[in-house]
């Protein structure tokens, strides 16, 4: 077992995706986050 205290990260996996409404949110989301911090890092 590894303590909450140790550098070392360890990833989580899915073994079943979630429903595909959802997932088209989250990527819907993500890709609206890095359009508007791509523009603020072109702006400077």
């Amino acid at each position: 077992m590894l303590d909450e205290e140790s550098p070392i990260k360890v990833a989580q996996y899915y073994t079943k995706l979630p429903d595909k409404q959802l997932l088209s949110e989250k990527l819907r989301k993500a890709i609206a986050i890095a359009r508007e911090h791509y523009q603020k890092d072109k702006d400077e």
